[in-house]
């Protein structure tokens, strides 16, 4: 089983809370939004901003498929935006599998756009996700707006303990 396959929705969100406190602990997450809303069709949305050290936002708006199996909900993500921005707006990633760019040659419609300092998408993005289990997690996703911070102001960040 991969990192994205179906998995019990108590696992998933007991690990999902672990993770973010971990993450506030060590100081990379500042503040929270998220909230998890049942839509209609029976499946979760996990929605929200999460403020990161140096000013860093991410806007998270993923969709999670639930389904039962012998009385037990399962869920696992079917579609997923993590998009972050500086202090002052400018993009600096999204993730997403919102769409296919077949223009792009693309086969997945998992991919990762990529901005410049200014905010502007580099040449060539979005760039394609070819392997499925190679699209991020939330908490990989954190981990890289952690990085942004820490390579602004060329520090070393210390070990981060989950």
């Amino acid at each position: 089983m991969g990192k994205h396959s179906a998995t019990r929705s108590s696992t998933y969100f007991s690990t999902h809370v672990r993770c973010l406190e971990g993450l506030k602990r060590s100081g990379l997450i500042v503040s929270e939004t998220l909230a998890v809303t049942r839509l209609e069709q029976g499946n979760l949305r996990i929605q929200g901003r999460v403020i990161c050290r140096g000013g860093f936002v991410l806007t998270v708006n993923k969709i999670l498929k639930a389904s039962k199996s012998q009385g037990v909900e399962f869920v696992q993500a079917v579609k997923y935006s993590y998009h972050l921005t500086d202090s002052q707006g400018k993009d600096i990633f999204r993730y997403d599998n919102a769409h296919a760019h077949e223009h792009l040659g693309h086969q997945s419609s998992y991919h990762v756009h990529r901005f410049d300092s200014e905010g502007n998408e580099f040449a060539g993005s979005p760039y394609e996700i070819p392997d499925l289990q190679d699209w991020p997690t939330l908490s990989e996703v954190l981990g890289q707006a952690d990085c942004h911070y820490w390579d602004q102001y060329s520090l070393t960040p210390p070990s981060l303990e989950l």
